[in-house]
């Protein structure tokens, strides 16, 4: 089970930011995405989120494009590098946006394991637009991983999180943290993908997918 992009070219107005890219995300694993400002990481990760659409991407074999909103929704979840609010929630409120998986009882342990695993179980009657940014990030961080949830492999199948530079504004501690937890997560059949600057050698992602550049020829792996 993968999220794949098969040889996909971008270009954004008259600049051209991916040529012949392909990537393969598999369920169950972490990948992390390493390079500088400007190489079309992100852009890279909108398309396999669909933001942008391309006819090269294919989740579990599928066209991309063919599944529902609703499945995608469940399946796949995405963590943008800034998120801002333009109405005065509260933190409980943002992370329950998050919430795709059914009955809201449920949804309401789910977001309390949430909160409590990614540490802002204590921020939860908190202003979202009061918090420091590094709090803003373990918000939306914690958002996305309630997106996905599910109990006992009872889910909908393989799933995605998708990551963009998740831990920019965080501490040693808290970004630790993320990590960590993006790992955890990847044994939930959840296919994870960072984008980070630099790569971390003996990270909390090591040995889980390792990390990976975008290579001059286009392939994503090794560089």
């Amino acid at each position: 089970m993968t999220l794949q992009a098969d040889g996909v070219t971008l270009r954004l107005g008259a600049v051209q930011v991916l040529k012949d890219v392909s990537l393969q995300l598999a369920a169950g694993t972490v990948t992390a995405l390493v390079g500088p400002n400007g190489a079309g990481k992100s852009s890279l990760l909108r398309v396999l989120s669909g933001e942008i659409a391309s006819r090269q991407v294919f989740m579990d074999s599928r066209p991309l494009a063919e599944v529902g909103i609703r499945d995608l929704a469940r399946r796949r979840s995405v963590m943008t590098q800034s998120t801002s609010m333009a109405f005065d929630f509260l933190v409980a409120e943002v992370l329950a946006m998050g919430w795709v998986g059914g009955a809201q009882e449920l949804g309401t342990v789910a977001l309390n394991e949430v909160a409590r695993d990614c540490r802002v179980d204590h921020l939860l009657e908190r202003r979202f637009n009061t918090l420091s940014g590094g709090e803003r990030q373990r918000v939306q961080f914690a958002r996305c991983r309630l997106q996905i949830w599910c109990r006992n492999d009872s889910g909908p199948g393989s799933r995605y999180l998708l990551l963009d530079e998740p831990t920019s504004s965080l501490d040693l501690d808290h970004e630790l943290l993320v990590l960590r937890q993006a790992r955890r997560v990847s044994a939930e059949n959840v296919g994870v993908l960072v984008v980070l600057h630099e790569p971390q050698p003996g990270g909390p992602i090591r040995g889980s997918g390792g990390a990976s550049g975008q290579r001059r020829d286009g392939r994503v792996g090794p560089p």
